[in-house]
């Protein structure tokens, strides 16, 4: 099945089902879309694409802000078996211009609030043949194309999307993913969850991220469910209210946001809205970065609702494990996905025992086609079925993960291995930090120490020393970081995750 061939199964299935919720900057309403009315709004955008020569497998950039044309613009592309490629809308200039020549995009679509950009970029992609934005959709695809289905051939081993990569260890690469990738992904997180076609999913993380496609909007739309689509997580207490009146059951969020809410002061939650007693929220799920074990700890104490916490990366599409909602385990991210296949290796590629750190090799249904244009880096990265991570971790007899931490981030001194992640959790458990970075600072003659950077609690104050003496209780002393420095803010990406190569 294709995604295009979803979309149309559940108009027929579940038309009168919400599909799409949008709700209003001031929470007091919200737009909302049928799946038999999403359905025809995607065709007229898939017809309105076709009309203007876009064909199978050429490229659409989408450069929008959440909202439900982008979902509608999405879908639209990938129905008549194009490509969508979901554009961070806090790139530079140069950084969109670098992914649009590199995926040599055909189309953008985008609002008018990017026309300074968006111009530029037209004038300096040659590949660009058009420009749709959605302030122009009714006027330019509503009112003319027809709702029937687009006339197209599609497979589900077709690239569907490009996802970017953030470019941490160089330019950024387009992941390919396919239809039968991301529908196998959604699949296997609906087997591991229970939820029904009555459940309202939150959709606030940002659209172009993997994790909100597959977890926010592929997964309800594989069930006949609904999702809350959230423009803007500038004012917090707005978003918070918005959740509420949509009656989002479903939380699916990056752990900083979950430590805004476990640190949230009572007083917050019962002056603004009486959270606790009228939160339809019955699940939340954790995913995009580590989860501190003392904030899953602090929240699910504080609510009494289970948080689960699951490990992926885009080239996964990108879910391969997460928690069960029975028996899951401290400091673990869960176990595989059904469908999927671990194995934790050595540097030489050899099987380690149970228990012994290793890199992390994905093997099944959702591992990507490749990276774009790049059957070198491919290669590199997907042998013999298995997909290469990068990411260092240990299986226990059970198939519980444990992520150590990135292999470009683990830092060796003088011969011993040192995992910025177990020293970052031990520091979070101090109850003035709240935030905190580990890396590596190279020495003469090639060892490395690991150095901190910490943000304090509100209000707080405390010295290295404090620090050090916490950390002593739980680390071995070579675990120590040798240096700790105070900021007001660490550098993030968009989906909070803490940039350590900009610390360095």
């Amino acid at each position: 099945m294709t995604l295009g061939e979803l979309i149309k199964l559940r108009a027929e299935e579940f038309g009168k089902n919400i599909a799409l919720i949008q709700p209003n900057d001031e929470a007091t309403g919200f737009n909302a879309l049928t799946y038999k009315n999403f359905n025809e709004e995607v065709n007229q955008l898939s017809n309105f694409l076709l009309e203007k020569g876009i064909k199978k497998n050429d490229k659409v950039a989408i450069l929008l802000q959440n909202s439900i044309e982008f979902v509608i613009s999405y879908f639209a592309i990938v129905k008549i078996g194009a490509v969508a490629i979901p554009l961070n809308t806090m790139l530079t200039f140069e950084e969109l211009d670098f992914i649009l020549q590199d995926a040599k995009a055909s189309a953008l679509i985008t609002s008018q609030s990017f026309k300074e950009t968006t111009d530029e970029l037209v004038a300096r992609v040659d590949s660009l043949r058009f420009l749709l934005q959605i302030e122009n959709f009714e006027k330019d695809c509503f009112s003319q194309c027809d709702t029937c289905e687009p006339l197209c051939h599609c497979e589900d081993d077709d690239v569907a999307t490009l996802i970017y990569t953030s470019g941490t260890t160089g330019s950024p690469k387009g992941v390919m993913l396919t239809h039968k990738n991301l529908i196998s992904n959604a699949q296997a997180c609906l087997k591991r969850i229970k939820v029904t076609p009555k459940d309202n999913f939150s959709c606030l993380l940002l659209l172009y991220h993997s994790f909100t496609i597959t977890t926010c909007i592929l997964t309800p739309f594989y069930l006949g469910a609904s999702s809350v689509i959230i423009k803007s997580l500038k004012n917090f207490k707005h978003v918070l209210k918005q959740l509420l009146i949509c009656k989002v059951s479903v939380l699916i969020a990056v752990p900083p946001i979950y430590r805004i809410l476990a640190d949230a002061k009572t007083p917050f939650f019962l002056t603004v809205f009486p959270f606790k007693f009228l939160n339809p929220i019955k699940l939340c799920v954790s995913g995009g970065d580590a989860l501190s074990p003392v904030v899953m700890h602090k929240f699910e104490k504080k609510f009494g609702i289970p948080l689960l916490e699951g490990y992926g990366l885009s080239e996964a599409s990108p879910v391969v494990t997460l928690s069960p909602l029975k028996g899951k385990k401290s400091c673990s991210v869960g176990q595989p996905l059904e469908g999927i296949e671990i194995r934790i290796v050595d540097d030489n590629s050899k099987e380690l025992p149970v228990g012994e750190i290793g890199e992390i090799l994905v093997k099944g249904p959702s591992v990507m086609k490749g990276y774009y244009d790049r059957p070198e880096e491919t290669k590199a990265a997907i042998k013999h079925g298995w997909l290469y991570t990068g990411d260092l971790g240990k299986l226990d007899k059970e198939g519980f993960l444990y992520i150590a931490d990135r292999k470009k981030d683990l830092i060796v001194m003088k011969g011993l291995n040192v995992y910025p992640k177990e020293v970052e959790d031990a520091m979070y458990s101090h109850p003035k930090i709240k935030e905190a970075a580990v890396v590596g600072k190279r020495l003469e003659g090639g060892s490395e120490v690991p150095i901190a950077y910490v943000v304090l609690q509100d209000g707080e104050n405390t010295t290295e020393e404090e620090i050090r003496k916490h950390l002593k209780h739980l680390l071995a002393s070579y675990k120590i970081p040798r240096s700790i420095e105070f900021r007001k803010e660490l550098p993030k990406s968009p989906t909070g995750k803490i940039l350590k190569r900009l610390l360095v």
